[in-house]
């Protein structure tokens, strides 16, 4: 996998080749001069904050789904997008939240459920994370900036592992769950497919395609699995979205309906393999992103410098097998514990097109797979610039000690890489459709 960089827009951007442009370098001097939106340090905005309906960059809800097919239909210069969705919220309202898998979650459902026969010769563990002494130095660095360490601030434990393996040694299956809500586990283990991640290492397996059910009619799909079955596309959506919402959805603490977003088709010679990326979605049906290749603790200059930083949930299932949950991951668990505003207006789809337009397509030309306005954890800062024995980053230590809240985002995907299996996205953009902040997870090695 292919390491990513993640860049606030106002401190660097603006390399799609090697060498930066002599125009790149004068727009991004014009933008340095240019007051930024300010947004609250505490996170707590009120609704006097929220724009007002003079701005035709802001609307309400409402208003945004009654245009987006206009808003999307449209050229921004040199960006379009190909899919765009708001989902079916009244309100999408800022909260702050609590990170941690409901207590109540029982584990052994999901190891009965994907062990079968081989559960009863399973072995539960559990593992406590403790600290560890923080070196002299505060911070390395190197060539591509801050070295990251995983060096814990303390020696107090950070988090709880506990996992459910079948004891089959070099291949075993396992469940497991953090006390953050982390989630892995599957079916099958690494040997049973040794061939095929061996080709894909090698570049021999190809993302064939990415399918979206919401837009693209998926009723006449269906592919020779690796185990050489074939097995139509909507029946592995409903597998997949069944086992979800049986075994998954019940460690999170706010109730979530997991729907499938989309999936990717790998093809490895006449056999294929799917990629699910899933959604959650509240009671109110708003939708939390989730993005498998935008790994917040790379936010380097965010993080060290204090500044807000946006926290992108994973969750992705793989079959490769007829009705197998070959792997799955869901990154974490939280609830909604206080409304901070109400967000009234809400940057519509043109206007967060065009805060892209103004601030990026001179220089780029963005071909967008999807835009949707989502629920995105974003955390008002970590403390590594008040506290300099924090080396490096800690998801956990962040989770457990910052002021994390959600807020809606309009999230821009490009397409998925078809030549590359491991590298993902290939960039995300998230534009905060309160402030208009721009936050951009770029694939390195495509900058």
């Amino acid at each position: 996998m292919k390491k990513l960089i993640s860049l606030m827009l106002t401190a660097a951007l603006l390399t799609a080749c090697a060498k930066t442009p002599e125009n790149v370098k004068q727009r991004h001097e014009q933008l340095e001069s240019t007051p930024e939106v300010q947004t609250s340090a505490s996170g707590a905005e009120s609704s006097q904050n929220t724009p007002a309906a003079a701005d035709s960059d802001f609307a309400s809800l409402e208003q945004i789904r009654s245009q987006l097919s206009a808003d999307a239909s449209r050229k921004y210069g040199t960006i379009t997008v190909k899919h765009a969705s708001v989902g079916e919220a009244k309100s999408m309202p800022t909260y702050k939240i609590d990170i941690g898998a409901c207590r109540t979650y029982d584990l052994d459902e999901t190891a009965k459920t994907l062990f079968a026969d081989e559960y009863a010769a399973s072995v539960k563990k559990q593992i406590t994370g403790r600290g560890e002494p923080a070196p002299l130095e505060p911070f390395e660095r190197t060539d591509d900036g801050y070295e990251i360490k995983r060096v814990y601030p303390s020696d107090q434990p950070i988090y709880d592992h506990t996992f459910i393996e079948t004891g089959k040694g070099a291949d075993y299956k396992c469940v497991s769950l953090t006390s953050d809500g982390h989630m892995s586990g599957g079916q099958a283990g690494q040997l049973e497919f040794e061939q095929y991640y061996y080709a894909a290492h090698q570049g021999n397996v190809k993302m064939l395609t990415r399918l979206y059910p919401q837009y693209d009619d998926i009723s006449d799909k269906s592919y020779k699995m690796l185990d050489s079955q074939q097995w139509k596309l909507d029946d592995a959506v409903k597998y997949v979205e069944e086992f979800a919402n049986r075994c998954l959805a019940p460690c999170d603490t706010t109730k979530f309906t997991h729907k499938v977003r989309s999936v990717g088709i790998s093809q490895w010679e006449d056999r294929h393999g799917y990629y699910f990326e899933l959604v959650c979605v509240d009671e109110n049906g708003c939708v939390y992103d989730s993005d498998r290749f935008a790994y917040e603790h790379l936010q380097k200059e965010n993080i060290y410098n204090g500044k807000s930083f946006v926290i992108p949930r994973e969750y992705t299932v793989e079959c490769f097998a007829k009705q197998q949950i070959t792997r799955y991951f869901k990154s974490c668990a939280y609830k909604l514990s206080q409304k901070i505003c109400d967000n009234d207006k809400l940057l519509t789809l043109e206007g967060a097109m065009n805060r892209l337009r103004k601030e990026l397509a001179e220089y780029i030309d963005l071909d967008f797979e999807s835009a949707d306005l989502c629920f995105v954890i974003e955390c008002s800062r970590y403390p590594s610039a008040e506290q300099p024995e924090l080396v490096g980053y800690d998801e956990s230590y962040c989770f457990r000690t910052c002021e994390l809240t959600v807020r809606p985002y309009w999230c821009f995907k490009q397409n998925y890489n078809k030549t590359d299996l491991f590298s993902g996205t290939e960039n995300a953009y998230y534009v905060n459709a309160v402030t208009g902040e721009i936050h951009i997870m770029a694939n390195k090695g495509n900058m």
